[in-house]
């Protein structure tokens, strides 16, 4: 983990080797790792697992109770990211909603103006 921390070649081959992992992870768990929300979810659980790791590095409880607590606040932290991301890519659907209904209205007043 040091070492990682200071050298920055070792720490994207890190990053790479943790991705393709945690895409199996998810894709285990049903949850989908392909395409660019798969890669955000994958990276975001990518940072999670290095997140819990160093506590657990540190964790000499039996009941690892400082690493369950740590896994319990980066859930959280990524529920709440998740949750963040889903409101983020709704919104182009949104604006194109938007769109549609206000050239319906301009085209059903173009049909009133006309006749």
């Amino acid at each position: 983990m040091r070492s990682a921390r200071r050298n920055l070649p070792l720490a994207v081959a890190l990053n790479g080797l943790t991705l393709r992992s945690q895409q199996w992870m998810l894709t285990a768990a049903g949850i989908g790792a392909s395409g660019p929300r798969g890669a955000i979810r994958a990276q975001g659980l990518a940072v999670l697992f290095a997140s819990v790791l160093r506590t657990w590095i540190s964790d000499d409880d039996p009941g690892q109770a400082r690493t369950m607590a740590a896994l319990d606040r980066a859930l959280g932290r990524g529920q709440r990211f998740v949750g963040i991301l889903h409101d983020l890519c709704a919104i182009p659907a949104r604006l194109g909603r938007l769109r549609r209904r206000r050239r319906r209205r301009d085209e059903d007043a173009e049909d009133v103006a006309a006749a």
